[in-house]
């Protein structure tokens, strides 16, 4: 009897006790309607075969019809008017003898000879009831039940149990543990048991070990370091190659001007993921001017990212710089007023630059010490300093001769004369 079972049966029925019960008599129908029962049914039919059970064996007791005994008509009358207090206080004394572990014949000893209820044979029916009651909804073991997988997608796609598809997250619920035995979701393939648990009217477990031939997942680590973007998968049987690392490097070249945006590129790995994608390089100047031709500092940068999730990412950048023209050594061709200091012109590449814009100059004398415009006789260089979009430098060597300061002095003509006949011009490129 149910009055004997362990503490996790007592417990549950203790639980059907708990409900909430009234009791009212239609006359028109002559039937006792029981609002509800020790436990709702997990269905409308099994509700209602449950009410009609109950009043089933109280029309019994108040009849006598198929009792154990039989009920005179007194009894019949005072139990017909005092149903509602009888089934209202027979429950808390089925609870009350539950919980306190009161044998059955005790049991049946204090409901038999309560001045409230009437006759022995009326509280056997009700305690047959409740037997019927705790065997009807008791929950119902999983062992044997036939479990089916989808083996592509690891997904346990029906649970039967004696010809009855159960409901998942109402009747059961699903784990899956890999070949050591460890809980985990089946992410690649391989051998895994599918663990169904009963849950609502259902209880214990069923197991079903399958083996699983899945597209493989991947998990995937972008890290960037500066230029160099190393991306690796770590779930087993990558296709990759499991933890192996895959680079990505940024590369843009520093140059000379040449009226031309510098350009990038990204160089792959061999075998380099194709799920992970690689962004279009951006650059950017360093003072923010909009140019990226122009001489001066730069910096790009590239996205290398998962298709699949672009917030798995990590960006890489390179800095560079496009320079002025450096002219190779002799390359500059100088014009200087015959015994001065005066450069005419600077030719490069058969182009006339323009000093100010293209170059400045400056002079140092034969020990390389800088000086003012030089006038008297000696030996100098001209230094020809690049700017705007040349850079570097250039030394140019030039003479003053002493004698023709002198002939300076005398007529135009004699300066003439003199500087046709004895007039030394040395010239000399010397780069620095």
């Amino acid at each position: 009897m149910f009055f004997e079972r362990g503490d996790e049966e007592r417990k549950l029925f203790s639980s059907y006790l708990n409900s909430v019960i009234s009791a009212s008599y239609d006359e028109m129908g002559e039937k006792l309607v029981i609002m509800g029962l020790l436990l709702p049914a997990s269905s409308e039919k099994q509700h209602n075969t449950l009410l009609r059970k109950m009043n089933d064996i109280i029309a019994a007791a108040v009849d006598g019809t198929e009792s154990k005994g039989t009920v005179s008509d007194g009894e019949k009358a005072r139990l017909k008017s005092d149903l509602p207090q009888i089934f209202g206080f027979i429950l808390p004394m089925i609870k009350t003898g539950l919980e306190s572990d009161m044998s059955l014949e005790l049991l049946y000893s204090f409901l038999g000879n309560s001045d409230v209820i009437i006759g022995r044979h009326y509280a056997e029916n009700v305690l047959v009831l409740c037997e019927e009651q705790d065997s009807y909804h008791r929950p119902v073991t999983l062992a044997g039940a036939v479990i089916s997988v989808d083996e592509t997608t690891a997904d346990v796609t029906s649970v039967v149990l004696d010809g009855k598809k159960l409901n998942a997250g109402t009747d059961y619920a699903v784990h899956y543990a890999d070949a050591s035995g460890k809980i985990t979701e089946p992410l690649v393939s391989g051998t895994y048991t599918a663990i169904v648990t009963g849950t609502g009217s259902y209880k214990g477990e069923e197991r079903l070990e399958f083996y699983a031939e899945l597209p493989h997942y991947h998990k995937w680590i972008i890290a960037g370091d500066m230029a160099v973007a190393a991306v690796k998968c770590l779930n087993e049987g990558c296709e990759y190659v499991t933890g192996r690392e895959y680079t990505a490097k940024l590369s843009v070249p520093g140059k000379q001007y040449d009226a031309k945006p510098s350009e990038g590129s990204v160089e792959l790995d061999e075998g380099f993921p194709r799920e992970i994608a690689v962004g279009e390089i951006e650059y950017r100047s360093a003072d923010g001017s909009d140019s990226l031709s122009e001489p001066g500092e730069y910096t790009a940068s590239v996205l290398v990212y998962n298709k699949e999730d672009p917030s798995e990412r990590a960006e890489i950048s390179v800095s560079y710089t496009i320079s002025g023209i450096i002219p190779e050594p002799g390359s500059l061709e100088f014009d200087i007023a015959e015994n001065t200091s005066d450069v005419l012109s600077v030719m490069y590449k058969g182009e006339l630059l323009s000093e100010g814009t293209d170059y400045t100059l400056y002079y140092t004398d034969k020990n390389g010490n800088i000086i003012s415009k030089p006038g008297n006789a000696g030996d100098y260089y001209v230094v020809w300093q690049g700017t705007g979009h040349y850079a570097g430098s250039c030394e140019e060597m030039f003479s003053i001769k002493a004698d023709m300061l002198t002939a300076i002095a005398v007529t135009g003509a004699v300066c003439a004369a003199a500087a046709f006949g004895v007039f030394i011009f040395i010239r000399k490129n010397k780069s620095r």
